[in-house]
């Protein structure tokens, strides 16, 4: 069915009429056509498994003539390719939003819109306050409806390449969003919770991790030795067992058990907690990781490590083997998780052959039985992983369970968050984001560029992770994203009329912002323009200004060493938080010129920085004259 939706369209539109577009397969396999192309009714009940969804087909006759194509065509493309960076939706979703399309196509459709390409921000403006105007009883809609309808109209935006009548400009405008367009900012706000931790944040959560993991090979040597008493007790004893029933006879030992198991605890949690931000991993991707995932390889004639894994994201047909690129950190903490968990498959395989021999006694009863073999190929299945949970209540028919620590995994990273003291509250695709926004800024905002990443990867690395085959192309998505982000929210700054800069470039920027199109533009505007100027802008920082340079680069790579390569080149910006870089710059050249014994072309290689530098530091109002006086002070 979805290569069926894939040919429509691909076909003209005279030719898509009749095309069969929903089927009905019998038990020995013969499709019956239900829909085409150009009926009143689509029908989606052979896909539409929620018993509660009362309507189970598309009514076409709901929408205005001419509008009837184009509205097809988009649900056909939503339900084929779905929006960028999600799954393909299911046809009950496809069904909702076909609903939701009908008041707002009609509203276009009266004003003498007849298509996708006519529609304006003007129009879904003055659509907005109709919407929620109150109607001849008095009742208004709901704020929450109205945004759920004007993201169709965004949809169609997001699937233009793949429509017919594409529309030609964003309906969001200059707004940043759907609640900014209808004005509902107050009335349906929502609060983002995969935002990135502060750098502060982020230091101090990787701080509390590495202290966690301090002495870990004494705490493990005697949860080992304690972990195999508690085995030995297991031994013909299949009820389950606490701390409680084990030491009953050794009293002085339960307090070092649960202190050990405490900090056995906080050492798994911090072994997870730094695997996702050192590699990215989602919680239930670092969930799946097995005890032989860490790897290197040779590329470039440089090691390279790796994590083997899987991944579920987008994957309807089940998990997907994947590898992503980890810093040699990553080793260590593997191997520290396969000694934790070690007990634990020691356990289990004492539990499983107990289970396989009452599983052998022709006496059980059908509903146990289906338990045990559940439970056994779970067992199995789960084994080898470095996150695997401890099981009880295994005597139960229908409990217990081994699979990875799941809802508990989430709580780990709130231990961690709370040894470190965060005033926030922790989400686990945090790390996630935190990851991509250190890769980001490692790089400067250009990816080629990456010298170092967490201490441990070469100059190479970010190259190698595109190139890779088997690399997870939604974490590149996310991390592009957020060096757009930051670029965009460099470039606003810049584009601010009381934003000191200084360099030919920044003169250039100055002179651009001071023309009449300009004047008058607040944030959101100038915002606006930022996003479209840094879709092609790169920028890379190196530590005394902003490189605006085109790729190939105007002096190789000399200004990081030279900064007077970039007081006169046309590419570089200098706003006024490097202000104290070039007075510490111009201190360094007075000390040599006061040297004496640089020769002529010395003094004239100084005069000539001394002279550059100056014109860079008069936009800040500071001056080489001014760093000349504060040294005879400081002298």
């Amino acid at each position: 069915m979805i290569e069926a939706l894939a040919r429509v369209l691909e076909l003209p539109d005279e030719e898509r009429v009749g095309v069969p577009l929903t089927y009905r397969t019998d038990a020995a396999g013969h499709r019956y056509v239900l829909s085409r192309y150009g009926d009143d009714r689509i029908d989606l009940s052979p896909y539409i498994r929620n018993p509660a969804q009362c309507r189970k087909y598309i009514d076409m006759t709901l929408y205005p003539p001419r509008w009837r194509n184009a509205v097809l065509e988009l649900l056909i493309a939503y339900w084929r390719y779905g929006r960028a960076g999600r799954a393909a939706p299911k046809a009950g979703t496809v069904l909702n939003k076909s609903t939701q399309l009908v008041a707002v196509v009609n509203w276009l459709d009266a004003r003498g819109v007849s298509g996708f390409r006519g529609v304006r921000p003007i129009h879904l403006s003055a659509f907005a306050e109709a919407y929620v105007a109150p109607d001849a009883s008095g009742r208004r809609r709901k704020s929450s409806s109205l945004a759920a309808v004007l993201g169709t109209i965004l949809m169609a935006w997001d699937l233009r390449e793949r429509l017919s009548d594409p529309m030609e400009s964003s309906p969001l405008g200059s707004r940043a969003s759907i609640t900014a367009l209808a004005k509902l900012k107050k009335s349906c706000k929502t609060v983002l919770v995969t935002e990135s931790l502060s750098d502060d944040d982020a230091f101090a959560l990787a701080k509390a991790c590495e202290e966690a993991l301090v002495d870990i090979d004494d705490i493990l040597a005697d949860y080992q030795e304690i972990a195999a008493y508690k085995c030995k007790k297991q031994v013909g004893n299949n009820r389950g067992f606490s701390g409680q029933d084990v030491f009953y006879s050794m009293p002085h030992l339960y307090g070092q058990w649960r202190n050990n198991e405490r900090r056995i605890n906080d050492a798994r949690a911090a072994c997870f907690t730094l695997i996702g931000l050192l590699v990215g991993t989602r919680i239930s991707e670092s969930l799946l990781l097995e005890s032989d995932c860490y790897f290197e390889s040779e590329v470039q004639g440089e090691t390279v490590g790796w994590v083997r894994g899987k991944t579920l994201k987008m994957r309807p047909d089940g998990a997907e083997a994947t590898e992503w690129l980890a810093p040699p950190k990553v080793r260590e903490l593997v191997g520290i998780m396969n000694r934790i968990v070690a007990p634990v498959r020691e356990r289990l395989l004492v539990d499983f052959a107990n289970l396989e021999a009452e599983l052998a006694n022709p006496s059980v009863t059908d509903v146990r039985r289906l338990f045990l073999l559940e439970y056994l190929r779970e067992g199995r299945a789960c084994m080898d992983r470095i996150f695997l949970s401890e099981v009880r209540n295994r005597k139960k028919a229908n409990g217990g369970s081994i699979r990875g620590a799941g809802r508990g995994a989430a709580k780990w990273i709130q231990r961690m968050a709370k040894k470190a003291c965060l005033k926030i509250r922790v989400h686990p695709h945090m790390l996630r984001r935190t990851y991509a926004v250190m890769v980001v800024l490692q790089c400067a905002g250009d990816l080629r560029y990456l010298r170092k990443q967490f201490q441990h990867w070469s100059i190479e690395t970010t190259q190698l992770y595109a190139s890779h085959s088997g690399r997870e192309q939604e974490l590149m998505d996310e991390i592009a994203d957020e060096m757009l982000k930051q670029k965009v929210d460099l470039v606003t700054h810049w584009l601010s009329p009381n934003t000191l800069l200084a360099g030919p470039g920044g003169e250039h920027i100055k002179g651009e912002r001071a023309k009449p199109e300009f004047r008058g533009l607040i944030e959101s505007d100038l915002r606006t323009v930022a996003t479209h100027l840094s879709e092609g802008l790169v920028v890379r920082a190196n530590g005394h200004t902003w490189c605006i340079s085109t790729p190939v680069q105007t002096c190789g790579g000399q200004g990081l060493y030279d900064a007077s390569k970039c007081s006169g080149c046309s590419s570089s910006v200098v706003t006024e938080e490097k202000r104290n870089v070039w007075e510490l710059l111009a201190q360094q050249m007075l000390e040599v010129q006061q040297l004496g014994d640089t020769g002529p072309v010395g003094r004239q290689l100084v005069e000539r920085s001394l002279e550059e530098y100056d014109a860079i530091l008069q936009p800040f109002g500071s001056s080489v004259e001014i760093v000349a006086r504060q040294m005879e002070v400081k002298a």
